[in-house]
Order: C-alpha cells, then sequence, then structure tokens
C-alpha cells in the first residue's frame, strides 16, 4: 500500500520488460548468491542459498497474492529459483512475529534484528 492507503498498481507486462531491459534479465543464480554471501561475510555460498532460501520462503508465505508478480519481476534464472523455494509455514513465521515483537532474551531492544537498523 501506498502513503495515501491505495492499494498498489498491478504490475503490467511492460514494466517487466522495461526492467528486464535494462540488464537486470542478465542476472546470473551465481552472482547473485556471491552478493548475498559478500554482503553477509559468510564463507560460502551455501549459507547465502540457505538465507536466500529463507527470506524467499517469508515473502511467499506473507505476501502469497504477489507472489507471482514477484517471481516475474526476477531474472530468468532466479525466477526459476523463486519458483522452486516452497513457502514458509505460517507458524513459523507467527514464532518469529512474537520473537520480534517481544525481543530476544537477554539481549537489550537495540540488539534486536531489524531491517531497518544497521
Amino acid at each position: 500500500m501506498n502513503g495515501a492507503g491505495l492499494a498498489p498498481t498491478p504490475l503490467k507486462s511492460t514494466d517487466v520488460t522495461t526492467l528486464r531491459g535494462k540488464g537486470v534479465a542478465t542476472m546470473k543464480v551465481e552472482d547473485f548468491l556471491e552478493a548475498v554471501r559478500e554482503g553477509l561475510q559468510a564463507e560460502s555460498i551455501q549459507d547465502a542459498d540457505r538465507v536466500v532460501r529463507v527470506v524467499v520462503g517469508a515473502l511467499k508465505a506473507m505476501l502469497p497474492e504477489e507472489e507471482t508478480a514477484i517471481g516475474r519481476l526476477l531474472p530468468d534464472e532466479l525466477e526459476a529459483g523463486w519458483r522452486q523455494v516452497e513457502p514458509l509455514a505460517m507458524d513459523h513465521i507467527e514464532q518469529e512475529d512474537m520473537y520480534l515483537e517481544e525481543g530476544p532474551v537477554g539481549r537489550e531492544a537495540s540488539e534486536s534484528p531489524s531491517i531497518t537498523a544497521g
């Protein structure tokens, strides 16, 4: 939803074509996972792959109506990977929501995970 409280505008096929026309469609899975690995400062591509699968599974579980549209925006190789990942079980997501709302035991609030806080 945007700031005005309106539902988001559905993607048009031209939006996908425009994105893919800007070189986005040429991204390879290996390059993407390497970028994630570097961002995580992880030791292996397998670690990056596990993180990506959890994030994709959470997105699919929490945004089921947008799943197809999101996949269509991805480069071909990443779209194929997107289709292979199953949504996370909702009970797992609800447990994570409780964790984020209450914060982990024994940690300061400033140490709680946040996508917006570096």
